[in-house]
């Protein structure tokens, strides 16, 4: 049986109110909406959000410790939390955003009850709701997002209490270490479970476990949109997919326990000694299933918000009427050769409308005047501007004749 070992991927980020954040759509409504594929209003900001993305098929939604409410009036309410608590209320951080990436194996009633776990062990470890989404929008890449407040929230009383540092690095907190480590134990449970005894989840880094091997970076939509539209891999897919076949060889090793050295991208010195992984940890046993769904749907003291029945695809839309589309030039369209003499009267156009412009009338003549008004009509310039530059040059060489007829004159009678 073939064994695989993947690592956890979590990404957390931080939402709020500061400029950086309203740039990049890190505002809490904003972000409920853009997971939860819903039109969403801020009523701080009388802002109506409308994410470009649609619902898919198969996208589950969940809530923990926001009873009897949506998301919407979830991402209110924080908002509401820090305007009332905070002591910069304009600069103030409302909550936290996770993205995490769920294993392929599992089903997605599977995969929905390990997120609804997570959700209840943050609701636990810190009193704030939670909200989550399961998106399988495509095929191989099941992954959920998080959104929970920075305050934790008295369902009681209705009130938001004061902020914990469980989920801040900068004051000590090991909130994100520990919710590593969480994840990966409940996701390596609900493999065993499910059957795939031969997968599990790392959430410690390659140089903690001693693995002499780069570790991969992320391909995103955008690097995978390229690769579509180029189909060519990129340069971070081509490392990726050395790494993979170096990560499967290791992997293949671990399974057979074998003392074969791994394959190096530098030749080995013969007598440098052969580097051996140490051998895979033998999962636990499980007396008691913790991931059991009616073990974690009868918890009385939490609210779970029921997932919705998956929705359909939407019609696809009718594309718009010749007449409102972009008109572009075909490309096997090609400009005329210009001669020699054409870009020449061109260019002495341009320079008789910049002279008339610029008011530069000691050079000026009428066919000067003309050139200037070709050089507008070709390019679509307004000719009002002209006309008024125009009248300025009959008014300067009238002025100018007419001091020219007084000296003369002055000459004559002396």
């Amino acid at each position: 049986m073939k064994a695989r070992i993947f690592e956890a991927h979590i990404s957390v980020t931080t939402l709020g109110r500061s400029g950086e954040q309203q740039l990049r759509g890190r505002q809490c409504v904003d972000q409920l909406a853009y997971i939860f594929r819903t039109p969403m209003y801020d009523e701080r900001t009388g802002t109506l959000y409308k994410p470009k993305k649609k619902p898919h098929e198969g996208m589950l939604s969940g809530m923990v410790g926001w009873p009897g409410g949506t998301p919407e009036s979830l991402g209110n309410g924080m908002e509401k939390g820090e305007t009332d608590l905070a002591n910069k209320p304009q600069k103030a951080q409302t909550a936290y955003s996770c993205d995490v990436a769920l294993a392929r194996e599992l089903n997605r009633q599977q995969q929905y009850t390990l997120l609804l776990a997570l959700a209840l062990w943050i609701h636990e470890k810190t009193g704030a709701p939670v909200a989550f989404v399961l998106h399988y929008d495509r095929a191989g890449n099941p992954h959920a997002h998080l959104v929970w407040a920075q305050r934790p929230y008295d369902q009681a009383t209705g009130k938001w209490g004061k902020k914990y540092t469980f989920f801040n690095p900068f004051r000590k907190g090991t909130g994100l270490v520990e919710m590593r480590a969480e994840f990966a134990r409940l996701t390596n449970e609900a493999l065993v479970q499910a059957g795939h005894s031969n997968v599990r989840m790392e959430h410690e880094s390659l140089e903690r476990r001693g693995v002499q091997r780069s570790a991969q970076k992320h391909e995103g939509e955008r690097v995978q949109a390229i690769a579509r539209k180029t189909g060519k891999k990129t340069k971070t897919q081509v490392r990726n997919d050395l790494l993979r076949k170096q990560k499967a060889r290791e992997e293949a090793l671990l399974a057979d326990e074998s003392t074969a050295p791994l394959v190096k991208t530098e030749p080995v010195k013969p007598a440098a000694p052969a580097k051996v992984l140490p051998p895979a940890p033998t999962p636990k046993p499980i007396t008691k299933p913790t991931l059991a769904v009616e073990t974690v749907l009868d918890a009385s003291k939490f609210f779970i918000h029921p997932a919705p029945v998956p929705v359909e695809l939407l019609p696809v839309e009718k594309p718009l009427p010749q007449s409102l589309m972009a008109k572009t030039k075909p490309k096997s369209v090609l400009k005329p050769i210009k001669t020699k003499e054409e870009i020449q009267e061109e260019q002495y156009h341009e320079r008789a409308f910049h002279m008339l412009m610029n008011h530069e009338f000691d050079d000026l003549a009428n066919d000067i005047v003309a050139a200037a008004y070709e050089h507008a009509k070709a390019h679509g310039i307004e000719l009002r501007d002209l006309d008024q530059a125009r009248h300025d040059f009959h008014e300067w060489r009238e002025t100018k004749e007419q001091g020219q007829r007084r000296r003369l004159q002055q000459q004559r009678q002396k």
